[in-house]
């Protein structure tokens, strides 16, 4: 009995963090960790929904994931991507000492029409918009996240 105790008591605790060199030199990793995640499963749904009727959802889950990323890199950096290089500093270093990336992985995604987003700042904050279904900026189908006020 004493044996059983010695050996549940030697494994780790499971609420304790594995590596802990990992969470003490990077103090955004979970934050790294969820944009990626979350970026994965809009993409994930996006993909799975074969409805035409959901495009429109799928493409602000899209953005959503992508303003996650934005805020990651915020919390890196000390502001949000610059309009050039835009969105591609997400993905690639934009020579910020203090760039942690990359914030998304692979390509920076389309809508669900296969056109890219517009990036921009307003007032300081991210604005990503689609062209919507007509493909074309300016027009009444267009689709805009949400701002990122942090």
């Amino acid at each position: 009995m004493i044996k059983a105790f010695k050996l549940a008591a030697s494994f780790a605790n499971p609420l304790e963090p594995v590596n802990r060199s990992v969470t003490s030199q990077s103090p955004h990793y979970f934050l790294t960790a969820s944009t990626v995640l979350s970026l994965l499963t809009g993409m994930l749904v996006a993909s799975c929904s074969g409805s035409r009727g959901n495009d429109a959802a799928n493409t602000h889950r899209t953005i959503d994931g992508i303003m996650v990323a934005c805020i990651a890199y915020k919390a890196d950096c000390g502001v949000f991507p610059p309009e050039q290089p835009g969105l591609r500093a997400l993905i690639d270093s934009p020579g910020t000492s203090a760039w942690q990336g990359p914030y998304l992985h692979g390509e920076i995604p389309g809508d669900a029409w296969g056109n890219a987003f517009k990036y921009s700042i307003v007032n300081g904050n991210p604005v990503i918009e689609s062209a919507g279904p007509d493909g074309k900026f300016a027009t009444p189908d267009d689709i805009t996240g949400a701002k990122a006020n942090r």
